[in-house]
């Protein structure tokens, strides 16, 4: 809060439009696709208690132009921590997400309980 009370509505009004002008790079550089598909996290992730704000690198954007995503785990670590792979759609397109996140579960379907769940039966 004491960081944001040194700024003015200057500093904000340039943030905002940078922001803006950045989504606005983004939506003309994905013409043409109908998803986009990146990883969910660029770091695996952290131990209980710490944080890191490197797992916000590919959500972030995402977050901030309202676009919908979807994470589908595809597989774990060697530490056994789950790994996601993330599809982004235009506006209005959470059935084509939800279908293409489909796909890509059957392809990856994983064969054992995620970490930390234990088996059921």
């Amino acid at each position: 809060v004491a960081n944001g009370l040194r700024h003015g509505a200057a500093d904000l009004q340039r943030s905002r439009r940078a922001i803006l002008n950045g989504l606005h790079r983004v939506e003309r550089a994905l013409q043409g696709y109908d998803v986009l598909v990146s990883p969910t996290l660029s770091v695996f992730p952290p131990a209980v208690g710490e944080e890191s704000l490197e797992l916000l690198r590919f959500t972030t954007l995402w977050d901030l132009n309202g676009w919908p995503a979807i994470s589908v785990p595809v597989g774990v670590s060697e530490r056994n921590l789950p790994i996601g792979f993330q599809i982004v759609g235009r506006p209005w397109s959470e059935a084509l997400l939800l279908r293409t996140a489909r796909v890509i579960e059957q392809a990856h379907a994983l064969t054992f309980p995620p970490a930390g769940l234990a088996p059921t039966g």
